[in-house]
């Protein structure tokens, strides 16, 4: 796993890691993350996390991630798809 950005944290109302395929995800706290389409109009998808999960996730290339600000988004360098 090669770090290639730094963590973010996740916004309720805003889009982040939008330009990256492949990141680290930590819930900080138990909840929701919603994965954006491409053109950011719609949920493609909501993952329930519990606290402390982490996982490793792949996004289509402009899709994007929301969500309180205790989840930490970490771009990782794209590799085993």
């Amino acid at each position: 796993m090669k770090v290639i950005g730094s963590t973010v944290a996740l916004a309720a109302a805003t889009t982040k890691v939008k330009d990256d395929q492949s990141v680290r995800l930590v819930a900080g706290a138990a909840g929701d993350v919603t994965i954006r389409n491409v053109a950011d109009d719609d949920d493609f998808a909501v993952l329930t996390m519990v606290a402390n999960e982490v996982i490793v996730l792949s996004l289509e290339p402009g899709q994007g991630l929301r969500g309180a600000n205790t989840f930490k988004a970490t771009p990782l360098a794209r590799s085993g798809i």
